[in-house]
């Protein structure tokens, strides 16, 4: 049997689309039934959805490995193949978080050179969901912190994938758990080139055909 040989851009891709489907198993939230979670259930959930694509892709998670990343996937021959990290902080601000500064460096790191790519998971602000309560136009912002990834990114390091859960806010500016998620994108970063792999409903009931959508 012929061995299949996988690019880089194999598993970025790979992992983009099983992640994409894993963020709806044990989703923290259900409709009208909770609609509230903390930061670290979140947290957690982003950890979950990660192992359990690296399960499905044959590689072993190393959590807070790698110089305190927060995941770092490796094949049966401690190879590394991505690094990950994950923040709660929003990119509207149009700032670089410190968790892309933490996998930009681990790039040129001994050990972490040959690596497929990097992830990060983040989080983007988009318009308030009560009437009036904030008139700030996101988009520009968010497209302004898209921009500076893309140009702030290694060109000749390995693709970067930056997933973004966008959200409404539903309370008060410091009220964190009233975060109303809209959508999941996934871009990727390639030579400061950028593009969107994808785009789909952040919350699984928002997903028409979906048995989701049936129980909601």
């Amino acid at each position: 049997m012929t061995e299949a040989i996988l690019s880089p851009d194999h598993r970025l891709t790979d992992f983009a689309t099983i992640f994409a489907h894993m963020w709806y198993r044990d989703f923290p939230l259900q409709r009208s039934l909770r609609e509230k979670a903390q930061r670290a259930d979140w947290t957690t959930h982003i950890g979950m959805a990660v192992r359990s694509t690296a399960d499905l892709m044959g590689l072993f998670t190393h959590f807070e490995s790698g110089g305190l990343t927060d995941a770092i996937l490796r094949d049966s021959n401690k190879n590394v193949v991505a690094a990950l990290e994950w923040e709660w902080s929003a990119l509207h601000t149009g700032n670089k978080i410190n968790e892309f500064d933490k996998l930009r460096k681990l790039c040129e790191k001994e050990g972490f050179k040959g690596m497929c790519f990097s992830a990060l998971t983040g989080y983007a602000r988009e318009r308030a969901t009560r009437a009036g309560a904030d008139r700030i136009d996101y988009a520009p912002l968010l497209a302004a912190a898209l921009e500076n990834y893309a140009q702030g990114w290694p060109a000749q390091g390995p693709p970067l994938l930056l997933a973004l859960v966008h959200y409404e806010n539903a309370g008060k500016a410091k009220d964190l758990q009233r975060r109303k998620f809209t959508k999941l994108t996934m871009h990727k970063i390639s030579g400061q080139d950028m593009s969107l792999l994808r785009e789909q409903p952040a919350c699984p009931w928002d997903v028409q055909g979906s048995r989701w959508a049936q129980t909601a």
